[in-house]
């Protein structure tokens, strides 16, 4: 068959482009960490972020409400925000979220990929109904 259409790409160009894209994903979870230190979002009564406040934290982080979708839900997975328990339930940073904050970038990296690929959640359904008719949210418990 050949080698696959295209050009090649020099491997140390692949690097330093994963290298700042993983740089990038980090930076954006402590934004979002730093965020809901000072400004915990509020829960849906079901669970989960709701729409406003996605878009919210979207506009807080620079992003469209999907990619911010996908900065919660890995935050999520790695198990650095949580509900606070409070009678109107917040998420804020975890103890883990805490203490990830203060660990070095490739210790941060390593945490949140290795979340993510172990996570089952699929970010991308955020925003769509599911068979019922209901809106998907970020860290709906039910997804």
């Amino acid at each position: 068959d050949g080698p696959p259409p295209g050009r090649p790409v020099d491997p140390t160009t692949i690097a330093a482009e994963s290298a700042t894209h993983a740089e990038e994903v980090v930076r954006l979870v402590g934004a979002l960490l730093d965020r809901w230190a000072t400004d915990p979002a509020p829960v849906l009564r079901a669970g989960g972020l709701g729409t406003r406040e996605l878009r919210r934290t979207a506009t807080h982080l620079g992003l469209d409400p999907a990619t911010t979708a996908l900065v919660v839900e890995v935050a999520g997975a790695a198990g650095l925000v949580l509900e606070d328990g409070d009678d109107t339930p917040h998420l804020a940073p975890s103890s883990d979220g805490e203490q990830w904050a203060r660990d070095p970038l490739p210790d941060r990296w390593e945490e949140i990929a290795q979340a993510w690929l172990a996570s089952e959640r699929a970010a991308w359904l955020v925003g769509t109904r599911d068979d019922t008719g209901t809106l998907r949210a970020a860290l709906d418990p039910e997804a």
